[in-house]
């Protein structure tokens, strides 16, 4: 195709009128882009015949996992009343994919906390200090 996508990868998804207006089923998220029956999909070419919408589009099966991913976080958060915050932020840490134990924040903490298993650093426990002074910007001759 023109955009260089590979026909191969395209899926035709004829949804009627009356399936776009149930928000369950049909939610469009952006321009060019919908979810449909929990799917995510990017539309590449679109027509209209008479009360049904064709859609030539791309299955975007990460997208996908990544918004079940967070709507099973989200409806099991919402679920448990009274929910400790830590368990809040490391179950939020994990959906970003976030594997680290330690965390080091710049903004001024008044101490080191641990929030569950991952422990936040004061600004003053940085090991990094910037040169003074600053290095000069060197140029190039070519």
């Amino acid at each position: 195709m023109e955009d260089g996508i590979n026909e191969s990868r395209l899926v035709l998804l004829k949804i009627p009128l009356s399936e776009k207006l149930n928000p369950g089923l049909f939610e469009q998220t952006e321009e060019n882009e919908f979810k449909f029956k929990g799917n995510m999909f990017d539309v590449v070419k679109s027509e209209r015949h008479q009360d049904t919408t064709w859609y030539w589009c791309v299955w975007d099966k990460d997208e996908t996992a990544l918004e079940k991913a967070f709507e099973e976080e989200k409806r099991r958060t919402s679920s448990q009343e009274g929910k400790n915050p830590d368990d809040i932020m490391k179950a939020f840490l994990k959906l970003l994919f976030i594997h680290t134990t330690e965390l080091t924040l710049i903004l001024p903490v008044k101490d080191a906390v641990t929030v569950n298993s991952i422990r936040i650093k004061k600004n003053s426990d940085l090991s990094f200090t910037p040169p003074s002074p600053p290095p000069k910007l060197a140029m190039s001759a070519d």
